[in-house]
């Protein structure tokens, strides 16, 4: 009797790593108003890589690599540590103008896919992060590596104590960062110090710039860029009002300041 019960647990152990097991994953990123690069990464356990390159990219069209299958391990393993099978199969839009991302991953040999990604936990986004890393590692836009002429790699084991952790930059947060006395300071802020380029209003250009930037853990501003561009000189005004902006409250979580993503529509309107 306690020899069956042993094999049963030892299957049930067996079968609920099982569950767990990561084979396949794909990204895909759409466009976007600006120049947003529009392609799509297919990594699979083998190390083998499709690329497809469709829009603002250095490599258009479909090609195959491959990679360290150890490389795409850690990946994989990395994946696994969170719950990726108990998260909602689409997520609400951040805004319509901006770049979405989207992923299937293969799971137990379950497909689970996830719409707008970038929406969700801030974890999928890291690991979109850490599939692009793979791609492009392969520095692409000299010497693709096709399957045929992929050497093998032995792994290469790196010394805990000569490891440097980056902080996680996370796009979504218990606590976001806040600007000294909230929103309608900022606002004031902007209307106070933003200066309509002339060129823009000869020229009648109206609309919004989303500029993108992080606040780190002290609430300096960092890392400024457009990721919807206007124009030139209103993209140009944009940022400089952001560089001219105090320190923010930092972003909390789980009771420790961190770095945090933030988008910050900016409005050009003709009176």
């Amino acid at each position: 009797m306690k020899k069956i019960f042993f094999l049963l647990f030892i299957f049930a152990s067996f079968n609920t790593i099982a569950q767990k097991l990561v084979t396949y994953i794909k990204i895909e990123r759409t466009p976007c108003y600006g120049r947003c690069p529009v392609y799509s990464l297919e990594i699979m356990s083998n190390g083998k890589i499709k690329y497809e390159g469709k829009r603002n990219v250095a490599k258009m069209g479909i090609h195959n690599y491959k990679v360290s299958p150890q490389k795409v391990k850690s990946l994989f393993a990395f994946i696994e540590k969170n719950k990726i099978s108990s998260l909602k199969n689409v997520y609400e839009q951040i805004a319509t103008d901006l770049p979405r991302l989207h992923m299937t991953f293969l799971i137990a040999k379950k497909s689970k896919s996830i719409r707008n990604a970038e929406a969700g936990p801030a974890y999928l986004e890291d690991i979109a992060y850490r599939v692009d890393a793979i791609w492009n590692e392969l520095n692409i836009d000299s010497s693709p590596i096709p399957y045929e002429e992929y050497p093998p790699v032995e792994p290469v084991v790196i010394q805990e104590q000569n490891v440097i952790h980056e902080p996680q930059i996370y796009s979504y947060v218990e606590q976001m960062p806040a600007f000294p006395g909230g929103d309608s300071q900022l606002m004031e802020f902007i209307m106070r110090n933003i200066k309509y380029p002339e060129i823009a209003k000869e020229q009648g250009v109206q609309g919004k710039v989303i500029v993108n930037f992080i606040v780190d853990e002290e609430g300096k501003i960092i890392n400024i860029n457009v990721v919807k561009s206007l124009s030139k000189e209103c993209d140009a005004e944009a940022m400089r009002v952001v560089r001219l902006m105090p320190q923010w409250k930092p972003g909390m979580q789980n009771g420790k300041k961190i770095k945090t993503k933030m988008n910050l529509p900016i409005s050009f309107k003709l009176k």
